[in-house]
């Protein structure tokens, strides 16, 4: 429509231009002539501004084209890959009580911490240190149990079965046989998907879960305890591995966490 328009109007200024041309070339000038030339140049000059105001019209129109059509589709890529900030959170025990719970008892040492692939339960892992000349939490019979809590989100590409693994090392007395126990549970999606009950043995468990995919709550909760005697529960390490479908082997848990 406005190139319709566009086209017309610079016809009329042609067909005006004519005109006015031979009437200041015409050597019978009259008054009357004089007048008729004044108004075809008025003439002229109002086309003359309709035609720019046109041309910036469409400029803009093209313009704002433009953007609505480039717009949304950044927006979208933007939303589809950038994740939401998540910060995880460890809480860590060493406890005197022997019917530990981690609900009754604060933590000794909470705040942002980067979770490890090999999750340590040594309190100088979370920044405590004795005051004493000697470290008394290695003492069983003083501190006969240690936990550690790691909330954050995790980031799952793939919704399906996961193969999940679970290695925990107990601390064990040189040639002797451990009795640190140490329980295990992770909560994904505000569901417990796995609960190992408290065990001295070093065996490699491995189980199926099911999971969702996209961004997550995660829990994971660990705690060893001590009859009192023999090493200290500190020493217990555990690592945890996640393998998704279509991967020869399974990778930390905390690689899939957001940061």
């Amino acid at each position: 429509m406005q190139r319709s328009v566009y086209s017309v109007l610079l016809i009329s200024v042609s067909l005006l231009s004519g005109p006015l041309a031979s009437a200041q070339t015409s050597n019978n000038s009259t008054d009357a002539t004089v007048e008729d030339t004044n108004s075809l140049r008025v003439m002229v000059q109002q086309l003359e501004q309709r035609i720019q105001r046109l041309e910036a019209r469409t400029r803009i129109s093209t313009a704002d084209d433009t953007s609505k059509n480039t717009a949304p589709q950044a927006t979208a890529q933007n939303q589809k890959t950038a994740p939401t900030a998540a910060v995880v959170i460890s809480r860590y025990w060493l406890s005197e009580n022997a019917d530990f719970s981690q609900v009754n008892e604060a933590p000794l040492r909470e705040g942002r911490m980067t979770m490890e692939s090999m999750i340590s339960l040594n309190p100088r892992h979370y920044g405590y240190r004795n005051r004493g000349f000697f470290d008394t939490y290695l003492d069983p019979s003083r501190f006969p149990v240690t936990a550690v809590t790691i909330n954050g989100e995790l980031l799952l590409e793939q919704a399906g079965v996961y193969q999940l693994e679970v290695k925990p090392t107990p601390p064990r007395e040189v040639g002797g046989a451990g009795n640190v126990e140490v329980s295990v549970e992770l909560d994904v999606g505000g569901q417990t998907v796995y609960a190992m009950p408290f065990s001295k043995s070093l065996t490699t468990r491995q189980q199926t879960v099911k999971l969702l995919a996209g961004q997550q709550p995660m829990e994971l909760r660990i705690v060893a305890r001590s009859p009192g005697f023999g090493p200290s529960p500190t020493g217990t390490k555990v690592y945890i591995g996640l393998q998704a479908k279509g991967e020869i082997s399974p990778r930390p848990l905390n690689s899939y966490l957001v940061r």
